[in-house]
């Protein structure tokens, strides 16, 4: 139970970053600029904000977000059961999105899981621009723009708490159009250091899966 309290945990804070952008729809840095966007969707934002130069389709993906990690990386980061996804929930439809939670087989302190950001994509509040502005107006200590390897376009962001982040929890967010996100929450409490990298490597399978279907 303590588990999967913490990945549900994980999910609703990258959506209430997300869902600043609600209460400021009238703000010019997260809506609506001519020019802004080089995906074609309705998502441009202030020019600080990366925009998605290719957008994917994650729609095959939602029913079963389990399947967009390859079975050798979840082997690779950690000794885990299979994915649990959630994406008939109240809480999935309403709040966060489908997701999949991976945990550990035995005692190890490893566990991590994927949302895909589909309440706020669908009233058109969402994409990375959302986590931006959760800095902008406080809900987090920090972002820090990432490349996710092998795939230049998708911007991604680091963002949460450092304290959190140097106990070993890791939060990422990746925009795969400008007004959708995917969302990685990488927890390592046997070696912190390891759960961001960690994390880059379940986002980079995840990419590489919708890219395939693509």
């Amino acid at each position: 139970m303590r588990r999967r309290v913490l990945a549900l945990g994980a999910a609703i804070a990258i959506v209430m970053v997300a869902s600043c952008s609600d209460r400021t729809a009238g703000d010019p840095s997260v809506s609506g600029q001519e020019g802004g966007s080089t995906s074609g969707d309705s998502g441009a934002g202030s020019p600080d904000v990366p925009q998605v130069k290719e957008p994917l389709d994650a729609g095959p993906y939602l029913k079963r977000p389990c399947d967009v990690i390859a079975n050798s990386v979840i082997n690779s980061v950690g000794n885990m059961r299979p994915g649990e996804p959630d994406v008939n929930s109240d809480t999935a439809k309403k709040l966060t999105g489908p997701s999949c939670g991976w945990f550990p087989k035995g005692n190890e302190r490893v566990q991590f899981s994927l949302l895909f950001e589909t309440v706020h994509r669908d009233n058109g509040t969402g994409g990375i621009k959302g986590v931006y502005k959760g800095k902008e107006v406080g809900l987090t200590d920090y972002v820090e723009p990432v490349d996710i390897p092998g795939h230049a376009g998708y911007p991604a962001a680091f963002s949460g708490s450092k304290d959190d982040q140097d106990k070993g929890e890791c939060s990422l967010a990746v925009g795969i159009t400008n007004n959708f996100l995917f969302s990685v929450h990488f927890t390592n409490w046997e070696n912190p250091n390891q759960a961001c990298p960690s994390a880059l490597k379940v986002a980079a399978s995840a990419l590489d899966t919708l890219k395939e279907g693509n």
